[in-house]
């Protein structure tokens, strides 16, 4: 079993999600079971994808999907801003946060891509 602790960017999407659990604590209702519900899972769906592409040969589709759970939730973060159910202090932090977890999950999928290609030619 491959282990995925040691990853960067694992570590930065579970910091990710311990903080927004905290956050979502004082949404109100309607917001923490709906919106701020929907945010938690997709943040666990990335987290889950890590898992899964340190267990890939090919990790690009796998890192392509936690990519674009990040952009849903980047989404969803700003509407939970724009609704003003978080203030801009925890949307700016919230938002930095998942801004370094989409970069590293990119420089991850173009090292995978770099990395296969010269393997390829040799």
């Amino acid at each position: 079993m491959a282990r995925y602790e040691h990853l960067n960017v694992y570590r930065s999407a579970y910091k990710l999600n311990i903080y927004f659990y905290q956050v979502s604590q004082g949404f109100p209702k309607e917001y923490k079971y709906g919106l701020g519900d929907e945010i938690r899972k997709g943040l666990t769906f990335v987290l889950v994808q890590i898992m899964q592409a340190n267990q890939v040969r090919d990790k690009r589709p796998v890192l392509a999907k936690a990519e674009t759970a990040m952009d849903v939730i980047t989404i969803k973060v700003r509407m939970l801003h724009d609704l003003k159910i978080i203030k801009l202090k925890r949307y700016e932090c919230i938002s930095r946060q998942v801004v370094d977890v989409t970069n590293q999950l990119q420089a991850w999928k173009n090292w995978d891509k770099n990395g296969r290609n010269e393997s390829h030619q040799i």
